[in-house]
């Protein structure tokens, strides 16, 4: 989430949708997204709108290998700016055992 956050800020982008990337254990994924009509900034306007897209997710079944978020939908974007693509990996803790 934050290094999310930071390529944001660094790359000053302006999006208004946020995308869950969900992996499965058995390689299936989906993906949920929410779009507001703000631009996303921060870990605050952020966060709350993961853990709602998050609980979409049934993953009490269904173990989970991997998760992404990302912002699009830019607000006004050069065509320069609509090819700029950036790939980010976030690093979770092991899932407890039950």
């Amino acid at each position: 989430m934050l290094e999310l956050v930071r390529r944001i800020e660094k790359n000053d982008f302006e999006g208004r949708t946020l995308t869950l990337k969900v992996k499965f254990l058995d390689f299936q994924q989906i993906t949920r997204s929410i779009t507001v009509d703000h631009i996303l900034r921060t870990k605050d306007e952020i966060l709350p709108l993961a853990k709602q897209l998050m609980q979409q997710v049934e993953f009490h079944s269904h173990p989970i290998r991997l998760l992404g978020l990302g912002v699009s939908n830019q607000k006004i974007a050069t065509p320069q700016e609509e090819k700029q693509w950036i790939e980010l990996e976030l690093e979770f803790e092991p899932w407890p055992e039950k």
